[in-house]
C-alpha cells in the first residue's frame, strides 16, 4: 500500500514538473515571437532603404555622378538586406506555427484549433 502510495505522488510531482516545463516553454515561445516581431519590422524598414538607396544609386550611375564600384556596393547591400528580410520572414512564420502547434489556439480567429479525424 505504501509503495503505490509513494507511486502516485511519484507520478503526481513528474506531471507536475512536465506542466512547469511546459508552461516555460510557451512562455518563452512567446517572448520570440514578440521578438521576432520586431526584428522583422526592422528588417522590413532595412530593406525598403536599401532598395530605395540602390535606385538612387543607378539613376546617379546612369548620369556619370558614381562609379560602378558604387553602383555594385549598393546593389550587395540591398540583396543583403532582402536576404535578411527573408530570413526574418521565415523565422517570424516558424516562431507563429511553434506557438500555435503549443497552445493549439488559432490567433487570427481567437478559437481553439479543433481537428476532425474521419475514419475511411
Amino acid at each position: 500500500m505504501r509503495q503505490a502510495k509513494a507511486n502516485r505522488d511519484l507520478i503526481e510531482i513528474d506531471v507536475q514538473q512536465e506542466e512547469r516545463k511546459f508552461e516555460q516553454e510557451v512562455f518563452l515561445q512567446t517572448q520570440q515571437f514578440n521578438m521576432q516581431k520586431r526584428v522583422l519590422a526592422s528588417a522590413a524598414k532595412a530593406d525598403t532603404i536599401a532598395g530605395l538607396r540602390y535606385e538612387i544609386t543607378k539613376q546617379r550611375y546612369l548620369i556619370g555622378k558614381i562609379s560602378i564600384t558604387d553602383l555594385n556596393l549598393a546593389q550587395q547591400e540591398k540583396d543583403q538586406a532582402t536576404q535578411s528580410y527573408i530570413g526574418a520572414l521565415r523565422s517570424f512564420w516558424n516562431n507563429y506555427y511553434t506557438l500555435r502547434r503549443l497552445t493549439l489556439y488559432d490567433f487570427e480567429r481567437n478559437e481553439k484549433i479543433r481537428y476532425e479525424f474521419v475514419e475511411k
